[in-house]
């Protein structure tokens, strides 16, 4: 959705004193200056490294380097940003993650949030696998080298069951920040390992920064 002719909407919303996340599609810097100006308190973009993927799942006519000026105009504009990768996007296969994970290194964000496709029934991916929890620990694992100082999230959108399960415990092991709606194995494990626990009733990203 064209974010433009909604800024007096969200500063409005910002005036009542909510807290406001815009999740955008590419950002060209007019947009994130009015985001700015209005407001908001994080944008939030997905990130694709993969120019096929962007064409046959997204069916935009871009590019990764499109991707990468979106989140300098984001960050160019002094907005929060929050780049997203959702692993597995193409069909289940790992296309473009880490060329997205090495673009959003070259921004410096805020936070990082990496997901998992959790295919649906009755959508053109219900047929897809998803990505293991090896790949996604691995990918975490990656995240968290690329951007040492950077809060990393396993967002709430993934598999559930055995594989989400297994998929938050690895995360741990491969240094998440945070794990939105964690299962008790998941917190269980966390402090088996020294960790300090703290729970925030907000969305993961905000609970990654404070003020």
């Amino acid at each position: 959705m064209p974010v433009d002719g909604y800024f007096e909407a969200i500063a409005y919303v910002k005036e009542k004193g909510l807290k406001v996340i815009v999740h955008t599609g590419l950002l060209d810097p007019a947009a994130a200056r009015g985001l700015k100006d209005a407001g908001v308190d994080q944008v939030l973009l997905d990130v694709i490294g993969d120019a096929e993927t962007i064409e046959q799942v997204r069916h935009l006519h871009k590019t990764p380097a499109d991707y990468a000026a979106s989140l300098a105009a984001a960050k160019g504009a002094g907005l929060c940003v929050v780049p997203h990768v959702v692993i597995g996007l193409h069909f289940g296969q790992v296309r473009g993650e880490l060329t997205a994970l090495s673009l959003i290194r070259e921004v410096g964000p805020n936070v990082i949030v990496l997901v998992a496709l959790n295919p649906l029934p009755g959508t053109p991916m219900q047929a897809s696998p998803p990505p293991t929890p090896q790949v996604v620990g691995r990918l975490v694992a990656l995240a968290r080298l690329l951007n040492p100082r950077t809060p990393v999230a396993l967002g709430c959108a993934r598999p559930s069951g055995p594989a989400g399960a297994a998929m938050e415990r690895i995360a741990v092991e491969a240094g998440a920040t945070a794990l939105a709606y964690p299962g008790e194995g998941a917190i269980a494990h966390a402090q088996s390992l020294g960790l300090e626990i703290e729970f925030d009733e907000v969305c993961c990203s905000l609970g990654m920064v404070k003020g």
